[in-house]
């Protein structure tokens, strides 16, 4: 059987532990509220109602060891503190599940847009792509017509140089008078 002494050093435990573990949620909600003005003052309100129900709990404890009884009004004094605490938290978790889902709209509407993004940038790229084949494609028409055009400037001149050689033949065969090819150097090669 758990005599009286069991249970209080019990119930220190268990206060020791929430005291130590409010600490901690303290020092967190702080760090992640640094510019929000609202949810600081919220936590404030939270704050003072641990700060109650510890109070009002200890009272009671202290009561029920000198007295042995708790009076119903105190006991429901603590029930108070204790649910007016636990509203305060759920109004904080909710503050934090909403500003979640708002974080998380935020991360998919930043998703969508740089999807959207790099489609705008594979678009340009492939203008510019097309763009640039464009160009190419012209230069290298304009070097084909350049190119046909010597040949066909090569074609008459050798055209040309054919009829001229025509002509000259014809006319050596048909002179008159003795004629004589030289070459570059002066010499008779014909």
């Amino acid at each position: 059987m758990i005599n009286d002494e069991e249970e209080e050093e019990e119930y220190r435990k268990i206060l020791d532990a929430l005291l130590s573990n409010f600490k901690t949620f303290a020092s967190s909600v702080t760090l992640s509220y640094p510019g929000e003005k609202p949810q600081l003052a919220q936590f404030s309100a939270i704050k003072r109602s641990w700060e109650n129900f510890t109070s009002d709990a200890e009272v009671l404890v202290d009561k029920y060891q000198t007295d042995g009884v708790v009076s119903l009004p105190k006991f429901m004094a603590v029930e108070e503190s204790l649910a007016q605490y636990q509203k305060l938290v759920n109004l904080l978790i909710e503050y934090e599940h909403a500003k979640g889902q708002d974080a998380q709209l935020q991360l998919t509407q930043i998703v969508k847009y740089s999807q959207l993004l790099l489609i705008i940038a594979a678009c340009v790229a492939l203008i510019a792509l097309a763009a640039v084949g464009v160009v190419a494609i012209r230069r290298v028409n304009s070097f084909l017509s350049a190119l046909q055009e010597s040949y066909q400037d090569l074609r008459l001149a050798q055209v040309e140089s054919e009829r001229v050689a025509e002509e000259l033949i014809q006319f050596i065969d048909t002179a008159n008078a003795l004629i004589f090819g030289i070459d570059a150097n002066g010499l008779i090669n014909e």
